[in-house]
């Protein structure tokens, strides 16, 4: 904005001084000139920006999900009032057979938004609470046999490794949306569409 007033300012003076119309006329079409590639330039800069934010997965909507319980502490599992927070629950079942809605993650946090049971009698839980991605997971929906590729970030570009076994159940590390999960398999974490995953502890999803 403070190049196109200087311009502005350069054709007046010159309008005042010389009345050559060819000579303002090239210096509109300087300043169209300029336009244009300020435009080109901030179109440029946002592309680049999305780009950065989707590659290091620094943005993910917030979404759906599911899994189960898979921590086998007979003591019962803690739930937090907030990531790494303080304890506000203690969830013991008789047979672990709990299935759980999540809606974000952070730090391998999720946070919990319904619980449903199979088989077993709990108390009412919190409005609000986190349960850490390690307690919690989900079977691998290959049942067919197929090889399922995991992927470096959640685009699908890059794999970072393949899981051929069936019945394989996957550890939650965090989560993009709906569609994406990081899961960790044999200590390796990896990203798979949650369309992939079965969150129901008693029955698969065919």
């Amino acid at each position: 904005m403070k190049g196109k007033i200087c311009l502005l300012l350069y054709i007046i003076a010159c309008h005042s001084c010389v009345n050559e119309k060819t000579h303002v006329n090239q210096i509109m079409d300087e300043i169209s000139i300029y336009d244009n590639q300020a435009k080109d330039t901030s179109s440029s800069i946002d592309i680049d920006n999305k780009k950065s934010l989707y590659e290091t997965i620094g943005y993910c909507d917030s979404g759906e999900i599911y899994a189960y319980l898979i921590d086998d502490d007979s003591n019962g599992t803690n739930l937090r009032k907030k990531p790494n927070g303080e304890i506000i629950y203690v969830l013991k079942t008789q047979n672990g057979n709990i299935e759980f809605s999540l809606s974000e993650s952070k730090d391998s946090w999720f946070k919990i938004t319904k619980i449903d049971t199979y088989n077993d009698a709990i108390e009412p839980m919190p409005d609000e609470c986190w349960i850490h991605g390690s307690l919690i997971g989900a079977q691998l929906r290959n049942y067919g046999g197929q090889p399922i590729a995991l992927y470096k970030t959640p685009d699908a570009t890059q794999i970072a490794f393949t899981i051929y076994e069936q019945d394989v159940i996957l550890s939650f590390n965090t989560m993009c949306g709906s569609d994406w999960v990081q899961v960790n398999h044999r200590d390796e974490l990896g990203w798979i569409q949650s369309q992939w995953l079965c969150g129901n502890p008693v029955t698969t999803c065919s």
